[in-house]
């Protein structure tokens, strides 16, 4: 009889086996690296519609990683 094991949020992933662990963290840092280097980023430019001088708005340049 084998048994597996069941893993779920309320477990620790330390208990997950060695290669699952590793591919596990190497993920982690990886989305961890997109979501610290690639964030939103928002610039003026001219408003399309000018209601005074110099009018802006704002417009997104970059967004955050899905």
């Amino acid at each position: 009889m084998v048994l597996k094991m069941v893993w779920n949020d309320t477990r620790s992933v330390r208990e997950l086996p060695k290669e699952i662990l590793k591919n596990f963290l190497d993920m982690a840092d990886f989305l961890y690296f997109d979501l610290s280097t690639k964030k939103l980023h928002v610039i003026l430019i001219d408003a399309p519609y000018k209601r005074f001088e110099g009018h802006k708005i704002r417009s997104v340049a970059s967004r955050n990683p899905l």
